[in-house]
């Protein structure tokens, strides 16, 4: 099978270039399973809404997942406790909304999708990664597992796939909005990527308008940061799995741009 990880979507334009291009790409490469982080999403350019999740799912999203920003727009709660398939960080505290992983069912194969935080500069004071997928994979009977692992340390994500290689099938980065070179299948079977990059405006600084970015950090004034406009990139990765084995073939990165 064939899975698309997309990189983190920006805003309205990142929704809006992901309907244009999402279903033509699913076509193209004979995607059967699509994963994208959303977490930044909202028009605000941070969170979530139920009209932006809609969106993704309708243009060809088929599990969400999320990050440090998924509880920043207000009525989240109903949000990732009502809609299946959107997923918020698994390894947070107990009580929080939402679920951190879900079993998306193909009908020919079954995949589990889960959702990590690393630790390294996350204020939602995510509890140990390594320990968190220990449980999952305790209780896990599917042989395709796919680790969107939300993280702002590369040293933090290279050690998680490096500790489950061969237990599953892919681990991506999300969360830098940069996509990373270093692609590749380890020895056991897991593919892995330090991040897949973003879907919005590539004239910005990591999807955030220009002037205000460079504002904020160069004078470190209080400022509303807001999604920029113009062409729009999709970044990501086409993954291949075996579908008996739950082991990684291929990874591929692929960047669409306007």
């Amino acid at each position: 099978m064939v899975v698309f990880a997309v990189g983190d979507i920006c805003g309205n334009e990142g929704i809006a270039f992901l309907e244009r291009k999402l279903p033509v790409i699913k076509k193209l490469y004979s995607i059967n399973m699509v994963v994208a982080n959303a977490e930044n999403s909202a028009p605000g350019g941070t969170g979530v809404t139920n009209e932006g999740i809609s969106r993704i799912f309708s243009a060809g999203a088929d599990v969400i997942t999320t990050g440090n920003h998924a509880f920043n727009m207000s009525g989240y709660e109903n949000l990732f406790d009502n809609t299946p398939f959107l997923l918020r960080p698994y390894n947070l505290g107990k009580g929080v909304p939402g679920a951190g992983i879900s079993v998306f069912d193909m009908g020919y194969c079954r995949a589990l999708v889960v959702n990590i935080l690393g630790n390294a500069f996350m204020p939602l004071h995510p509890t140990n990664f390594f320990d968190a997928m220990d449980d999952i994979l305790s209780d896990a009977d599917t042989k395709i597992i796919i680790v969107d692992f939300h993280a702002e340390a590369s040293a933090e994500k290279i050690a998680f796939a490096r500790c489950f290689d061969g237990r599953v099938s892919l681990v991506f980065g999300t969360h830098t909005h940069v996509a990373t070179s270093d692609e590749t299948v380890f020895p056991q079977g897991t593919a892995y990527i330090t991040d897949i990059g973003m879907t919005g405006p590539f004239n910005s600084v990591i999807g955030i308008d220009i002037k205000q970015a460079i504002k904020k950090q160069r004078f470190s004034v209080p400022s509303r940061l807001t999604p920029a406009d113009g062409p729009c990139s999709l970044s990501g990765v086409l993954v291949e799995i075996n579908e008996k084995t739950g082991k990684a073939l291929s990874i591929e990165r692929l960047l669409i741009e306007e």
